[in-house]
């Protein structure tokens, strides 16, 4: 499936532990606005970035969809 360009497998909702989730189902990517989201996938080795700001976070985070897309083509997934 196709939505703006970009190439979607699956969409689920409602999951608890997200990191788990993306580490059994192989994702090589994981976008959230919830820190403890993006923390839980980084458990895992998934590669991650917070759509939000906080400056308590140190990893990859932005909340412009313009920087998202510039990271995320740096990333060389």
């Amino acid at each position: 499936m196709e939505f703006n360009n970009i190439h979607i497998d699956i969409i689920y909702t409602g999951i608890r532990n997200k990191g788990k989730f993306c580490y059994e189902n192989n994702f090589d990517l994981f976008i959230d606005d919830s820190i403890d989201h993006v923390k839980a996938a980084k458990e895992y080795g998934i590669n991650a970035i917070l759509f939000n700001k906080n400056t308590n976070y140190e990893g990859l985070q932005t909340d412009n969809w313009s920087d998202l897309y510039e990271i995320i083509k740096k990333m060389n997934l």
